[in-house]
Parts: structure tokens; C-alpha cells; sequence
């Protein structure tokens, strides 16, 4: 039986639905290596920005920061994790 798409309710074809697999699995890959700030972090892990703050990125364990600089002293700009890391760390501490 051909599958359904909820939407259009006609039966999708298998080029059609493998195509939609791959665009899915593209746009997941493409995630993994995006930089997240404190506030993102904190979203995926469902914990307020303050206690991953001081709870949760402080851990040893915890994936390093990734520091981006904004100007010309070292001062500036903020830490950025990469939200792989932060996945596997995740699926590690569940």
C-alpha cells in the first residue's frame, strides 16, 4: 500500500519519500556542527540559563568552549559550544 502524506492526502511514491528522508537528514547533519550560545545550551538540556550556567557547563567533563572573538582585545566576544559535543554529552549524563 502506498504511504499517505498527511497533508496532501495522496500517495507519496518512493523517490518522493526517500527524497524527504534525505533533505531531513541533511538539515540534522548540518545542526550537529552548529555553535550554540549559553541560552541554547541551556534550552536542549531543559535547565534555566542560570543553573547551566552555574551548574552544569562548569562540570569537568563538560565540553570545552569554543571562545569567538568580536574585537580586538581578548576580552570580547563570548563562548560558543558545539552542539554535538553538548548532544554527546547528553546522551552520556541521561
Amino acid at each position: 500500500m502506498a504511504e499517505m502524506n498527511p497533508v496532501h492526502e495522496q500517495p507519496m511514491d518512493v523517490g518522493s519519500v526517500l527524497m524527504e528522508v534525505l533533505f531531513e537528514l541533511r538539515r540534522v547533519k548540518g545542526k550537529a556542527d552548529e555553535l550554540w550560545k549559553l541560552q541554547e545550551v541551556a534550552d536542549y538540556l531543559r535547565y534555566p540559563k542560570t543553573t547551566t550556567q552555574q551548574r552544569i557547563i562548569c562540570q569537568p567533563d563538560f565540553p570545552a568552549p569554543t571562545k569567538i572573538r568580536t574585537g580586538k582585545d581578548s576580552e570580547s566576544g563570548g563562548k560558543r559550544w558545539l552542539a554535538r559535543e553538548v548532544r554527546a554529552w547528553a546522551l552520556k549524563h541521561r
